[in-house]
C-alpha cells in the first residue's frame, strides 16, 4: 500500500521543480495518476500545496526562456528555433502562474444607468 503521508510532499516538491503529474506518476514508487487525482480531490491541503507548487514552477520556465535568449545571442541556437521554443515555454509559464506571467486585463467602468465594460488585453488602449 502506498504511504500517502510520505509521498505527497515528494510529489509537491517535484511539481515545484516543473515536473508534470503524468511524469511523476510514471516513476517507480509513485502513485498512479488515478490515485494522485483521488488524493488531490479528497485532500484540500494537498490540493492547495500542488497549486502553489505549480505556480512556483513557472519561474523555471521563465529561466529557460532567458537561457534560450542567451543561447541565441551567443549564436549557439537558431533564432527561429529559439523563438518557437521561447513562445511555448512562455505559454507554459502563463498556464502555471497567470497572476505573474498571464496577459493583463484592464477593466474600465463607463458608469451611468447602464454599466459598460471595456477589456484591454496586453498593451494599453489609446486614450
Amino acid at each position: 500500500m502506498l504511504d500517502a503521508a510520505s509521498l505527497k510532499p515528494l510529489i509537491v516538491e517535484r511539481i515545484a521543480k516543473g515536473e508534470f503529474v503524468e511524469d511523476i506518476c510514471a516513476t517507480d514508487g509513485m502513485p498512479s495518476e488515478s490515485t494522485f487525482y483521488a488524493w488531490h480531490a479528497a485532500d484540500d491541503e494537498f490540493r492547495s500545496q500542488c497549486a502553489r507548487a505549480r505556480e512556483a514552477s513557472a519561474g523555471i520556465f521563465e529561466r529557460k526562456v532567458v537561457q534560450l535568449a542567451n543561447d541565441c545571442i551567443a549564436g549557439t541556437i537558431d533564432p527561429k528555433a529559439a523563438n518557437a521554443a521561447g513562445n511555448l515555454l512562455t505559454w507554459v509559464a502563463k498556464v502555471r502562474n497567470r497572476k505573474v506571467y498571464g496577459d493583463k486585463a484592464e477593466l474600465e467602468h463607463k458608469g451611468g444607468e447602464r454599466f459598460g465594460l471595456a477589456i484591454t488585453m496586453g498593451a494599453k488602449a489609446a486614450a
